[in-house]
Order: C-alpha cells, then structure tokens, then sequence
C-alpha cells in the first residue's frame, strides 16, 4: 500500500510538472541566437555568468555607477554561477541555459510544496496551491522563457524552509539537526537571492512556531539563538535596522529621495500596489473563486493553525502587495489556491457523506475541479519573446565595434544593465542603482535647451566621483546648487562619452518631470510626449489617422473638416530627418493649451509625436527626433526611431 501511494504521489506531483512545463514552453522558438533575454535583471546576472566563463568576473564592476564603480560579491551570485557549471559540463552555450533555467526552475517548488502539505493537508489544497503558484500571471511572466532572474527559485527554496522548520518544530528529538539543515538551507536561498529580510521572515516562523506548541522557553531560546547564529547574526540586525525601515519607505510610504523632487521607486511597475480587482486578474480571473479562495484559506488556516502558523510571515508578505507592490503577489497566489483546493476538498467530504456509494466518481471530480478552476485558461496563449526586438540587436553588434575604448554610456537607468551586457562598456545608473543625482542630471541634461550645459553636465558627473561633488546634499535647494555649478563645469573629459536614446524615452513622463526640476521657465508645468508612433506607409500617401499626407507634394489632408479649419495644436511641425529640416506649417498662438504636432520623415516613413511644445527645443527632441548639428556633440549612429547615439565632444 505504502509503495502504491508513492507511485501515486509520484504520478500526481510528475504529471503537474510536465503539465506546467508544456506551457511554460511554449513560444521557445523566438529564442535563438544571442538576443534570448526577456527580463531587465536578466541582462546583469547574463553578464556576470560570461564574466565567469571568461574569467573576468573581478572585485570591482567597473561597467556600474561610473565612475564611482560597484563592488561585486564573493561568491558570485549563484545564479550566475548555474548556467557556467552546466555550461561547462555539458558544452551547451550559455544562452541555452538562459532561456530554459527561468521556465524549469520556476516549477520546482511543487516538490517541497507537495511534501511539507503531505502532512496535514488534503491532496486537493497542494493541487490548488502549485496550480495557481505556478500559473498566476506575477509568477507566471517573471519565470518565463529567458527571464533569468532570481525569481524562479524564491518559492523553492521558502517551501523547502518550511519542511525543515515544520520538523524543527515537531520533531523535539531532533529539533537542533532540523534547525542545522534549516539554517544551511537559508543560506543557499540567501546566495541566490541575497535579501537578509527573510532571516527576519524565517526566524519569526521558527519562534511561532515553538510557541504555538508550547515549546519550554528555555528550550526555544537556545534554539533561536542557535538559528540566528548559523543564519548570520550581520542577516538578522541588517534586516531589522535596514530592510525593514527601507521596505516600508520604499514598499509602502513610496517616499522619495529628499535631494530630488519625485520617487523614482514609485514609477516602476513591479512596486505599484493592487487592487482586489486586480488581485483577481493575477490569479483566477473570476470573482466568485478568489472569494472562495480567500474563505478556503481562512477555514484551512484555522482547522491546521498549529502547522500553517509557521507560513504566516510568508503570507504577510504576499499580502502587502496591497500597498507595497504587484510582485509579492507571488508569494500570496499560492495560498489563494491552497484555499481553492481546500473548499473543493470540503464539499467533497460533504458529498461523500451524503453518497458514499459515489466516493470514488466524487474524489476524481473533486480534483478536476479544484484544477479546472485554479488554472487560468488565458496562460495557454502566452508568446513570450525577447525583451529587445532583433533590429536593436543587431544595432548593438553593428555599434559595438565603433565605440572608443573605456567608454561611458549616459542614458536613463532603465537601459542600464542591457548597455552593459551588450556593449560591455559603463553605464552611470542601471536597473539596480538608482542614484538620484546622476538619475536627476541625465533628465536635466536632455530637456534643458543649452547645450552646453547639457554637456557640462555630463563632464561633472563623469569627472568626480560622488564623494567629491563639494555639497553635502541633503535638500532639493542642495541639489539645485549642484546643478548650477555643474553649469559652469566646462574642464574636458576625462573618459569617452556617448548618449544613447532609444525611441521609448520620449514617452517617459518621469525623465521629463524630473528633467524640468531647476527651470523657472518650465513653471512646475509637466512637458510630456502622449502619442510617439508610426504612420501606415501605404501606397502615395501616409495615414497618420488624424490625417493623410501625399508621397509627393507632401499636402496635408485632415481626417476632418474640424480639425482642417482649427487644429487642437498651437504648433504643426514638419521635420525631415534625412536633411535635418523642419518648418513650422500651422501656427495658432491663442490655442488655450501648449500642445503640438511634429510630422516627422525619415528615409521614406513618417512618424507623428503629439506633446508639449515646451520640449521643441530640447536636447532630447533635437537629438532624438531632429537630428540636429551641434557643437558638443556629434552623431554617430541613427536608427531613428529605436536606437539614436551621440558622443560627447571633449
């Protein structure tokens, strides 16, 4: 019997995997050659693992925070050390490894999952629970094809925690060797996902857990401290003096840097908080099961309270994706499903109760039930691809071998780690260095009009370190100071320098709201782009939708006699690229609002940009969309709209 319900086990747990893995592969035909990558992190740990292979993985970064550099860690992380130990064993390239390590690890967690549940839960809540862990929409995009992060690997490792603090717990014989393999458990999780908050988490679950029993307090003190000891003491006081206060400035309170006017954590989309309505997008997509769900777990937690309360910090932190951010919805979707399994579990019993004869039909039914409605049937139509579309890509190669040497890349932050990865030079902010002053003065450099202190900016920032800036910056007005004697910084650079300008940055509202702080002429009024696209090239005539425009008068024809006698724009601009033009075809002053239209050419297509005219004149609309002749900086390479270079004269 016993060998029977292991086969069983074995056919269950066996079955979600490959049943997961079917999905989670799909689309791995967009991935091929070297442009693999789906996630922004994902292009960091991919440098470091090549930096391994290659043998220059060395204490100091120097492709971050330029020129101040970044301190790699020893070990490497070991998320990037996976694909080079696979790589090197099985002689596969390293881009393999990054695109199948994010979709199979990310299904892992189902085994410990399974085998702590075994215990005191039915079958259907660890169907529920690895069903909607798996398939909910957070998890389920972070994990997929290419998207090699640290994600995959997080709900492994917290499961397989709790089946070793649940034997701690109950195991009295052997409690301080479960709290040893405990302990070195954690600190696996913690060189792959070197956030020391959770010894916080995992520590709160021990104590819990002990109390709950009963434990002798004598006896729990000696066991805590004994897991405080093996977990790293420096993990438990830096997560409650640093993580803790920063998780609630940033998670929750949103605050942002007192030197710069506007929370740069607060724009980026894994950090916004949920809605219910949203809660059920993510998971189920219908009302009445997360309801369920919600009422499920609420009677499992109370029925196996003495078990689950070891789970409860994790739960927590799925929670606060209410107020701290959409991605700890990861940790909360598999609870939400447990709850699922759990009430299919209940009218299970009772219709068993009532029918007996019908067990068997009942049971089936029952766990068809708890799958059916714990899968979201719209992951079947996933297509992941790549992040960068193969034409950036290819830009990339064709750059790359033009760039000078030790050069320095100044764009915003959320290019960062992809510039490094695929041009292998430094970058000055990136997805995981948000330093405000550098942060602030790229936008400052780019919306500003005078471009000599856009390019003395860049020189001040390229030329000291952040030690050395001369102010003790602790206020906006500190920050405004900095900014007007970096004007006047007009000494050469030090290092080559290129501003690099993907065609998105134009619809950023953050770099124009940030960039417009320290200019009276601006007036607290946010200059901003609200439409960037392309025109249908058909045959002799563009259709821009709010107008045609002839291939070969270049006549303007609005969709609309409204719009041809009184256009909602005080300005009508036609630029073409190929020959650096623009002229002014429609002007109306007395427009109540400051909006205009740029018609822009370039090499046989038109693209339309609608925004504030206050950015007309900037450097980043002269750059980016002009084309323009400077003094300080020379064009270098054009693939208007994607991708547009200028390196910075000395």
């Amino acid at each position: 019997m016993k060998n029977i319900n292991s086969i069983k086990s074995l056919l269950l747990v066996g079955g979600i995997f490959l049943f997961s893995l079917i999905i989670k592969l799909k689309g791995l035909e967009n991935f091929s050659g070297e442009n693999v990558l789906s996630g922004f992190d994902a292009f960091w740990y991919a440098r470091l693992s090549k930096e391994i292979l290659n043998g220059n993985y060395l204490g100091i970064d120097y492709l971050r925070d330029v020129p101040d550099f970044s301190i790699n860690s020893y070990p490497p992380p070991l998320i990037s050390l996976l694909p080079v130990w696979l790589s090197n064993i099985t002689g596969i390239k390293l881009e393999t490894f990054f695109v199948l390590i994010p979709p199979i690890t990310s299904i892992l967690f189902i085994f410990p999952l399974y085998f702590w549940l075994k215990r005191f839960a039915p079958v259907h809540v660890f169907i529920g629970g690895a069903i909607l862990g798996i398939f909910n929409l957070i998890y389920f995009n972070r994990t997929m094809l290419g998207r090699f992060d640290t994600d995959s690997l997080i709900l492994f490792f917290v499961f397989l925690i709790f089946i070793f603090i649940t034997k701690a717990v109950y195991d009295r014989e052997k409690s301080y060797f479960w709290i040893v393999v405990s302990s070195i458990i954690f600190n696996l999780f913690m060189w792959w996902y070197n956030k020391p908050i959770f010894s916080f988490f995992f520590l709160l679950s021990l104590l819990l857990g002990f109390l709950i029993n009963k434990e002798n307090l004598k006896s729990i003190l000696y066991k805590v401290s004994l897991f405080i000891l093996l977990t790293n003491p420096l993990f438990l006081i830096d997560s409650i003096r640093r993580y803790i206060k920063g998780y609630i400035d940033v998670y929750v309170l949103k605050q942002s840097s007192q030197i710069i006017p506007i929370s740069l954590m607060a724009n980026i989309t894994e950090l916004m908080p949920i809605d219910f309505n949203q809660l059920i997008a993510y998971t189920t997509d219908n009302i009445y099961t997360v309801i369920l769900s919600f009422i499920g777990l609420f009677l499992f937690f109370y029925k196996n309270f003495r078990y689950m309360i070891i789970s409860l910090p994790i739960l927590i932190i799925g929670i606060t994706s209410f107020w701290a951010g959409n991605r700890f919805v990861m940790y909360l979707a598999p609870f939400i499903g447990m709850g699922l399994g759990y009430i299919f579990y209940l009218l299970y019993e009772i219709g068993v109760k009532r029918y007996s004869n019908f067990k068997n039909i009942f049971y089936v039914f029952s766990l068809f039930l708890v799958l059916f409605f714990s899968f979201p049937a719209q992951r079947i139509y996933a297509d992941p691809k790549p992040l960068l579309k193969n034409k950036i890509w290819e830009d990339f190669k064709i750059v790359k071998s033009s760039l000078k040497e030790n050069a320095y890349l100044w764009s915003w932050w959320d290019y960062g780690y992809i510039l490094s990865y695929a041009l292998n030079k430094g970058v000055y902010v990136d997805n995981g260095n948000f330093n405000p002053i550098k942060n602030y003065f790229f936008a400052h450099s780019i919306i500003i009009d005078d471009e000599n202190k856009s390019r003395n900016l860049i020189a001040f920032i390229t030329n000291n370190l952040y030690k050395d800036y001369g102010l003790n910056l602790k206020s906006l007005k500190d920050t405004w100071l900095l900014k007007d004697k970096a004007y006047l910084y007009d000494k050469p650079l030090k290092q080559p320098v290129y501003v690099v300008l993907f065609g998105d940055i134009m619809q950023k509202s953050i770099i124009h709201n940030l960039g417009t702080f320290g200019l009276n002429l601006y007036d607290k009024d946010v200059a901003s782009v609200s439409v960037f696209e392309k025109c249908d090239n058909k045959i002799g005539f563009y259709d821009c939708g709010l107008f045609k425009l002839q291939k070969e008068n270049e006549e303007l024809t609005w969709a609309r006699q409204s719009l041809k006698n009184n256009p909602p724009y005080k300005e009508v601009i036609f630029i073409n690229r190929d020959n650096s033009t623009r002229k002014v075809i429609y002007q109306n002053e007395n427009y109540p609002y400051d909006r205009m239209l740029e018609i822009i050419k370039d090499r046989n297509e038109l693209y339309i940009l609608i925004g504030n005219r206050k950015i007309k004149n900037s450097i980043l609309n002269r750059m980016l969309i002009f084309k323009d002749s400077f003094t300080n900086f020379k064009i270098v390479f054009d693939d208007f709209p994607d991708l547009v270079i200028y390196e910075v004269l000395k």
